[in-house]
């Protein structure tokens, strides 16, 4: 028998002299071979173990002796560094070089390596790389992003340890989501963290500053600051960004943070100076910039696919967005009910109202009976009334005549009176408020028809208390703004807002 045979058969057979594991079952490289009496005294001194010259230490006996080596070396110079991991305050680990050794055995042939590693007294969620640390799943995994690590850290101070996993849909561009941070929990109050990571990990925070703009770009923002600035979450956000494709990432801006920038002008109608802080703009003119190319990518890849007549079909009005308690009550399953009227924006020019006493321009909606926008018309001189505008929408080609048939409702208010004989003229249903009808059942149909067309003034409310800058006043240079301004803000109303179906648990 050769040399390298036995020498092969000896070690299969061999067992680690201080916890009787068979060798052959751990790695080759995880192994010690114990080669010196200095070796023998550090066994000795560390884990009170006498051990002989040749023998092999297995793989948890040598991680458990270069942990204790490391802890007892910490202890004895600790006059010379000190190791603070915190949020708030500057980190610095000042760590003596150590070189790692490789011993090798002339007979064996392996190689021993040692990672270093340091107890911390922080919290970790448990250790595992075969299913998903937040959640129990088992598939769709992926190796946690050292950037991710830091961001749970900063969040909730756990160490998430190097090599577990997560499900892919938790991550976002290499980052947590921010509730699923919060899902986290938490299995012991003390790590082990590598040398090697702590100095990544001053390297990442050295890196970047995090201050808001890198805050939008990474996702960093708090669903709870991103909803104040923009009343949408990252989801959302994440969405619209999706459906734009006219708009690239720029050396100066990302699509992300044009889309907050926009979504902030909406929301809090602030002038531009203020939304470039908002936003981590270097200036207004970016910010007015920005916006131009977000109201762009909404016109040409958004609004003429997913917003108006022709981008939603009759049949989906009916079986998807119309209000089942409303089907009830007017006993009509396969009929179109439209609910119609106007609303109003400030605006500097000269259009005046004698009746709001105000400069105002008007803006006609059209919903159904569930608070979705079939289209948005406009916007017109307030002076025109709501009866003169929809005879003016129900004349055009390609409009709202061709959802309509026959035998469908228009529920709308007193300022339709003077369109009501038209509308009877083609065959529509009319529901409308009577005021001085006495009669039992024509008082309840008013009742009803006021009942019904609540919800587009619980659309106009929604909306103005979403997206202050619909409220504010226009100046002369936005007007050609307004529309897509409005368009955008009730597309977004269809996209991610709640369905007006309060009383749909209370049909009996």
């Amino acid at each position: 028998m050769s040399e390298s045979s036995s020498s092969s058969k000896k070690l299969n057979e061999a067992r680690c002299p201080i916890c009787n594991f068979r060798l052959r079952s751990c790695a080759n490289v995880d192994r010690k071979l114990i080669k010196s009496q200095e070796n023998i005294d550090k066994v000795l001194r560390l884990m009170n173990k006498r051990v002989e010259i040749g023998d092999i230490l297995c793989a948890k006996c040598n991680k458990k002796l270069s942990r204790q080596n490391h802890s007892s070396m910490l202890m004895d110079n600790s006059e010379h560094f000190t190791s603070t991991l915190s949020i708030d305050d500057s980190i610095s680990t000042i760590i003596d070089d150590q070189s790692q050794s490789i011993m090798v055995d002339p007979t064996l042939e392996y190689t021993q390596i040692v990672k270093d590693v340091i107890e911390m007294p922080f919290s970790r969620p448990i250790i595992s790389h075969s299913r998903c640390f937040i959640c129990p799943s088992t598939s769709n995994l992926k190796d946690i992003p050292i950037e991710a690590r830091l961001q749970v850290f900063l969040k909730r101070r756990i160490l998430v340890p190097k090599r577990n996993r997560c499900c892919k849909q938790h991550l976002m561009n290499g980052w947590l989501n921010e509730d699923e941070i919060n899902n986290i929990k938490i299995e012991s109050d003390k790590c082990e963290i590598e040398l090697s990571d702590i100095a990544k990990f001053m390297d990442l925070l050295a890196s970047n500053s995090l201050n808001i703009k890198d805050k939008i770009n990474k996702r960093l923002m708090p669903q709870c600051q991103l909803y104040a600035l923009t009343a949408h979450s990252w989801e959302d956000i994440d969405h619209l960004q999706s459906l734009m494709t006219y708009m690239k990432n720029t050396n100066k801006r990302s699509v992300i943070q044009a889309i907050v920038t926009f979504l902030c002008k909406l929301r809090t109608g602030n002038v531009n100076k203020v939304i470039a802080v908002f936003s981590g703009m270097d200036s207004e003119k970016m910010v007015g910039s920005n916006i131009d190319s977000v109201i762009k990518s909404f016109e040409v890849d958004i609004l003429p696919y997913r917003f108006g007549y022709q981008s939603i079909t009759r049949d989906f009005l009916i079986n998807e967005r119309t209000s089942p308690v409303v089907k009830n009550l007017l006993d009509c399953q396969n009929n179109l009910i439209i609910i119609c009227d106007g609303t109003y924006n400030l605006y500097q020019k000269n259009s005046y109202s004698g009746n709001k006493k105000t400069t105002l321009c008007k803006l006609f909606t059209i919903c159904t009976t569930d608070g979705f926008i079939i289209d948005v018309p406009g916007p017109y001189n307030v002076n025109e009334n709501n009866a003169t505008i929809l005879n003016e929408i129900l004349n055009q080609n390609n409009g709202l005549s061709v959802l309509l048939q026959p035998g469908d409702y228009f529920v709308l208010d007193n300022g339709f009176r003077d369109v009501v004989p038209i509308l009877k003229k083609r065959g529509f249903n009319v529901m409308i408020p009577n005021l001085e009808e006495k009669n039992i059942e024509p008082t309840n149909d008013s009742r009803l028809a006021t009942k019904i067309h609540w919800v587009v003034k619980a659309v106009h409310a929604e909306i103005g208390q979403k997206y202050k800058l619909l409220h504010n006043q226009f100046e002369n240079k936005s007007l050609p703004r307004i529309a897509a301004y409005c368009r955008i803000a009730f597309f977004l109303h269809n996209e991610f807002g709640q369905k007006f179906n309060f009383d749909s648990g209370n049909m009996e």
